[in-house]
């Protein structure tokens, strides 16, 4: 696990805490509001998590295809590999 996900991991574990500690201090329809609003940050961190391997990996697609013709035409006669340290 790379150092920049453990941090993220304590900053969104820290907010959904600070979320729910405050709407444990509220009373009624916002301390349901809070909760609701904790899960729903809770679910899109997690699907952010789930998303952001195959979005990288599309990015790196789109580079590649962009970098190959110019590859291509500045250095004719040259050979290449292209690999992603993963």
């Amino acid at each position: 696990m790379h150092p920049t996900e453990v941090i993220e991991f304590m900053i969104v574990g820290i907010v959904i805490a600070v979320i729910i500690i405050i709407s444990f201090i509220l009373k009624g329809n916002w301390r349901k509001f809070g909760l609701v609003f904790a899960t729903v940050v809770l679910l899109a961190y997690s699907v952010f998590i789930i998303v952001r391997p195959y979005w990288i990996d599309a990015q790196i697609d789109k580079k590649v295809e962009m970098l190959e013709p110019y590859l291509e035409q500045q250095y004719p006669n040259d050979e290449w590999k292209i690999t992603t340290v993963g």
